[in-house]
């Protein structure tokens, strides 16, 4: 299973520095890369970012939401049930 965070809109209360420096905490993205993510959802680009699991994408998409930019959680791929 892949997560993925889609950033989608934005809020006029967005908090840009905490915003940048929240996708540097938690993806270790550089500082550039965090300001260019913010720079394309300001566009209203949509922005994927795939995660390292569910609850990571949740915590972000949460904490992202504070913030003041609202995002969705996707789930790609099929869990495999072992045959009988």
């Amino acid at each position: 299973m892949k997560y993925y965070l889609i950033f989608t809109s934005w809020t006029e209360a967005i908090k840009k520095v905490s915003f940048v420096s929240l996708l540097r905490e938690r993806t270790g993205m550089s500082f550039l890369s965090s300001k260019r993510v913010l720079e394309a959802i300001l566009l209203e680009e949509e922005i994927i970012l795939e995660m390292s699991g569910e609850a990571s994408a949740k915590q972000l998409r949460k904490e992202a939401l504070k913030l003041g930019v609202k995002s969705k959680v996707i789930v790609v791929g099929n869990r495999q049930s072992a045959a009988a």
